[in-house]
């Protein structure tokens, strides 16, 4: 505090000591009340509880402080900037179901969008399936990246924007589900498709 003073009175010294700020976590455990009747009255129930607290994920342990907490926002950034380093990534997209976007008089249905490298996997879940998500997500890596994704024309739209700083690299997995379907309904391809 003595320095803070210092600083707020524009003293030169104050800018030679550095500043920090000390953020501590804490675990809070919520126990809700019960209530067990007293008396021998049928007509009122053996025990009463407090509802629960209302929680993201319904299932879970947790809370929602726990997944919408602000001290996870610097991994969030510090992960996409690792991986913007790495010259190989993974990428996928999936349906994915936000029931806060069906309240919202608008389709429940968005995407979550995987970038895997090496070392780190990042999600990011958009009601979007467009490029600008991909541009987010894979467009800003300052060297020459290499994806491995679909054929989704996101991505080939993202590569042509990005001018060959996206080197688009067709997942293997696809490239054998179009041999086994191309083997499977044209007789004269089953030879060459299986081979």
């Amino acid at each position: 505090m003595f320095l803070l003073r210092k600083a707020l009175r524009g003293e030169r010294r104050a800018f030679l000591d550095p500043i920090e700020i000390g953020v501590k976590a804490h675990t809070r455990k919520i126990v809700r009340p019960r209530w067990r009747r007293s008396c021998g009255c049928a007509s009122s129930p053996l025990e009463v509880t407090a509802p629960p607290v209302p929680r993201l994920f319904p299932r879970t342990p947790y809370g929602t402080s726990v997944w919408a907490c602000a001290l996870f926002e610097p991994f969030d950034d510090a992960t996409r900037t690792h991986q913007n380093e790495a010259a190989v990534r993974h990428g996928d997209e999936t349906g994915w179901r936000v029931q806060s976007l069906s309240e919202a008089d608008r389709s429940s249905r968005a995407w979550l969008w995987t970038s895997v490298s090496d070392d780190a996997v990042y999600f990011h879940i958009d009601p979007s399936r467009s490029a600008k998500v991909a541009h987010q997500l894979f467009g800003t890596a300052p060297c020459i990246l290499f994806l491995v994704c679909d054929r989704l024309s996101t991505y080939k739209t993202m590569a042509r924007e990005r001018d060959s700083a996206v080197i688009l690299c067709w997942c293997w997995a696809h490239q054998r589900r179009d041999s086994i379907h191309g083997a499977a309904g044209q007789a004269r391809l089953t030879h060459w498709c299986q081979g």
